[in-house]
């Protein structure tokens, strides 16, 4: 993931008669070595674009926090699309058309399709991966002072040059730092959650952690969901109390080790590769299946725990402390219980991995965070590696129906939507197909 984020103005060397003119520059966008700025027009091949910065800077000050602490979920209302798409600083230029998207530890930047108009022909490929969050942090907060630094002598009072000044105070602000950051990852714009909910949240924050509240707010997010998150607020305080009370107790000890070279990967590279490196250490082939009694020895779980033990209605939970673990299952029917606790620990094991021995209140949830991403990678591809898959159908891969996927889910002890979305994921059959077959095996 690359370390460098650069917003690089070539300023012009006029005679300024208001802000905007004075931020006149040649734009260049980097990240990492690739330009997000390149483009043709009149046939002539540009990296950088002629704009004034201003209404640049004034979005990535009014959208900074949610830019850098709201996930991306399905659903991006217009709300959402105005805070992570790059045309909306719109004042008439035609901005490279990138939506960028925060994960909790980097930001993904895709393209999107291009308007037939007049201006430059934006020449990035479709997507240019992800960019470090710190690296994009401090990469706009340069940008913003720069321009400051053009505007202030001459026009002080400028909103823009306020802006940039109030968010550099934010942020020397811890405790208002934790606060825009919950906010954000909520999918509210600075002050504009309502004071019960920052409450709830913040409150949480305090008995359980800023890493796992921001990783709930990104499941509870308003953008997401449509609704108030602060009844599922209150639910998830609930839930925290019911594992510190009535929790099952176990430790991680696996007794392999498997490196550090995937954590620089996208989460679900990083996932994928680290279950590649757990197989191969245990000696397990793609086409063979983990047992659960690895599963339940890497936690020290006793198997009536695995089979008895207590759930949450809400998902799962854990607090981890160095290696013991305190957590409850997420509540599922009889008939799927093995599949999905199956599931559950490989994705609690993934988790464990990743966090390595720290203190911390760990969620399993469909959040769009890194780490959540990375562990249901982890999962998926640990207990119905691909390559496995792969070789158990053959040929037939091509033309794969809902017997065959319930076949290799039998084979796995693995949910049948889990390999569809494995085979999806790994382009071996389309999102058409793979909707179609889930579809199916919800009816």
């Amino acid at each position: 993931m690359p370390d460098q984020f650069l917003l690089d103005c070539q300023w012009l060397d006029i005679e300024p008669d208001n802000a905007e003119e004075r931020l006149l520059c040649h734009l260049r966008i980097m990240a990492g070595d690739r330009c997000l700025t390149s483009n043709a027009r009149d046939g002539e091949q540009r990296d950088s674009i002629l704009v004034s910065a201003y209404p640049l800077a004034a979005w990535l000050v009014d959208k900074y926090w949610r830019l850098a602490y709201e996930t991306g979920g399905e659903t991006r209302p217009l709300d959402w699309l105005v805070s992570h798409d790059l045309s909306a600083a719109d004042s008439g230029y035609i901005w490279p058309p990138l939506r960028l998207i925060s994960n909790d530890i980097g930001i993904h930047i895709c393209f999107l399709p291009q308007e037939d108009q007049p201006g430059p022909r934006y020449s990035s490929p479709q997507s240019a991966g992800s960019v470090h969050i710190g690296a994009f942090r401090q990469g706009v907060m340069n940008f913003l002072r720069d321009a400051r630094g053009r505007i202030a002598s001459s026009w002080p009072a400028d909103p823009l040059s306020q802006g940039v000044e109030q968010l550099e105070a934010e942020l020397a602000n811890e405790e208002l730092t934790t606060w825009r950051m919950l906010e954000a990852a909520l999918g509210y714009d600075p002050d504009g959650a309502p004071d019960a909910v920052m409450e709830a949240i913040t409150e949480l924050a305090q008995l359980r952690g800023l890493e796992f509240c921001l990783e709930a707010a990104s499941v509870y997010n308003v953008c997401a969901t449509g609704s108030d998150p602060l009844s599922s607020l209150s639910a998830l305080a609930e839930a925290a109390n019911r594992v510190t009370e009535h929790g099952i107790d176990a430790l991680f000890q696996p007794g392999i080790e498997p490196g550090a070279n995937w954590r620089a990967l996208v989460p679900w590279q990083a996932g994928y590769k680290l279950a590649q490196a757990i197989r191969q250490l245990t000696g397990l082939a793609p086409a063979r299946k983990l047992a659960t009694s690895v599963l339940r020895d890497w936690f020290r779980l006793p198997e009536i725990s695995f089979l008895e033990g207590a759930t949450l209605p809400m998902g799962a939970l854990c607090r981890k402390t160095a290696s013991a673990l305190r957590f409850l299952f997420p509540e599922t029917s009889r008939s799927f219980l093995r599949v999905t606790r199956r599931f559950f620990l490989a994705r609690m094991a993934g988790a464990c991995f990743y966090e390595g021995e720290k203190d911390s209140w760990l969620a399993f949830n469909d959040g769009g965070v890194w780490s959540q991403k990375m562990q249901r990678a982890f999962a998926a591809e640990l207990l119905a590696p691909i390559a496995g898959i792969r070789e158990l159908v053959g040929s037939r891969i091509n033309t794969i129906n809902l017997d065959e996927i319930q076949r290799i889910s039998d084979h796995y002890e693995a949910s049948p939507i889990t390999i569809c979305h494995t085979l999806r994921n790994n382009r071996d059959i389309s999102y058409e197909k793979a909707a179609a077959l889930m579809a199916a095996l919800a009816s």
